[in-house]
């Protein structure tokens, strides 16, 4: 139930998600669940590595680091991509929140800029693998993390609906049969603990050789500049990114 089980579970879930495609687009924000999901995957199809964020952002400074040999593409986020983003987010969301748009923006401009049928995210790792702060305050995080896996399913569906019409798919390798198995069969100390969180998850990128192994855990809608550009451009406005979200959602409605 280490490490070494956890690579073959995710093995397997990727060649479910993959249904036999010869190339993939991966989301990647460099941190450990994209740069895992990129590793597995390149084992199985071409992989191209797409890193979207706003200039001064932590993701595309790791994007960019990325080795040479890798295919990547860096979306750069302007304030215009963000603010229609945003509104694009809220729209399929079906939410006016801004923490779910702002984490949301980064996939639907990957999403945007892929070529490939398929793109694969690096979603579930979090709420499966106690990734989030919040769960090391509580004393048992299990209900927590299954609600947080349970609303991200929801958030993926809709997120795939959005992409129907295209043809193309959208992908959790960290939410296959395999993947969610192997987590439920875990204790939660396996899990969480003094040494940190995603426990599995970091032995398992040292495994596999991975730098992402010892990165910290940095929320999508920070690493990628997004919520901070959706602040500022609050503020400028003179209204709080409440105001601010809900004010684009109305616009959008028909």
């Amino acid at each position: 139930m280490g490490a070494d089980g956890f690579l073959r579970a995710l093995d397997d879930s990727t060649v479910e998600a993959l249904n036999g495609e010869s190339k993939a687009a991966v989301a990647y924000s460099g941190g450990i669940d994209s740069a895992l999901v990129a590793a597995v995957a390149g084992r199985h199809c071409d992989i191209t590595l797409y890193t979207c964020g706003t200039d001064d952002s932590k993701d595309l400074k790791d994007g960019a680091a990325t080795p040479s040999a890798v295919r990547r593409t860096l979306i750069r986020l302007g304030d215009h991509d963000v603010k229609r983003l945003a509104s694009l987010a809220g729209t399929v969301l079906d939410t006016t929140a801004p923490v779910p748009i702002s984490y949301t923006v980064p996939v639907l401009s990957v999403l945007e800029a892929a070529d490939e049928g398929l793109v694969l995210v690096g979603s579930g790792a979090d709420e499966l693998f106690a990734g989030y702060s919040k769960y090391s305050s509580m004393a048992d995080p299990t209900s927590a993390m299954m609600a947080d896996l349970a609303k991200m399913m929801t958030e993926m569906q809709r997120l795939q609906e959005h992409l129907r019409p295209t043809g193309r798919r959208l992908a959790a390798p960290f939410a296959g049969r395999a993947v969610v198995d192997f987590a439920n069969g875990l204790s939660l100390d396996q899990k969480i603990g003094p040494a940190g969180r995603k426990l599995i998850l970091r032995g398992a990128a040292r495994q596999l050789g991975l730098e992402a192994h010892d990165r910290p855990k940095k929320a999508a809608q920070y690493s990628s500049g997004v919520l901070k550009a959706m602040e500022r451009m609050a503020k400028s406005d003179g209204v709080t990114l409440s105001q601010w979200t809900a004010d684009l959602r109305a616009r959008a409605s028909p």
